[in-house]
């Protein structure tokens, strides 16, 4: 009689947005919503009215707004978001847990509204990284000037130069 092999336990699967990387994404969407860069949208009564299967996806995604009828819920979803946003920018007093909460609300919200084309703008962190990577690269060749600077000023005193 043969023992059944073993098998493994199988690695959980990984987040595709970890924790630090939906930070990433929702702090560049306040930053481009509050500079004017990103504009938002929100659903109407009569998209709710004309689209159930809509309805029925946010009131799955927002399960704070699930109890609601459309008409409330169009109403209710503008400030639910705008209270998240506030919330996850610091505007609004909240403890440590209550803002990591509304992050992830926040990030939540951007999947829905972008899914409902309701996010105008970019805020995807590659700008930001392009950004960065030019003020290091600047920041490099001022540093490698310097260096040359000082390697002058060396020779000049007599001393000898780094290689």
């Amino acid at each position: 009689m043969s023992k059944p092999e073993a098998q493994e336990p199988q690695p959980e699967p990984q987040e595709l947005f970890p924790s630090k990387e939906r930070h990433r994404i929702v702090r560049c969407f306040i930053e481009g919503f509050m500079g004017g860069t990103v504009q938002l949208s929100f659903i109407t009564y009569q998209e709710l009215k004309d689209s159930p299967r809509s309805f029925e996806a946010l009131r799955k995604t927002l399960p704070s707004l699930a109890d609601m009828k459309p008409a409330e819920l169009a109403v209710r979803m503008k400030q639910a978001v705008l209270d998240a946003i506030s919330t996850a920018a610091g505007a609004m007093k909240a403890t440590s847990e209550e803002r990591e909460l509304a992050i992830d609300r926040v990030f939540d919200y951007l999947l829905s509204l972008r899914a409902l084309d309701k996010i105008k703008g970019e805020f995807w962190p590659t700008s930001q990284i392009d950004s960065r990577l030019a003020d290091l690269e600047d920041k490099t060749s001022r540093h490698e000037e310097a260096l040359r600077e000082l390697q002058i000023l060396l020779r000049n005193l007599g001393g000898s130069t780094p290689q």
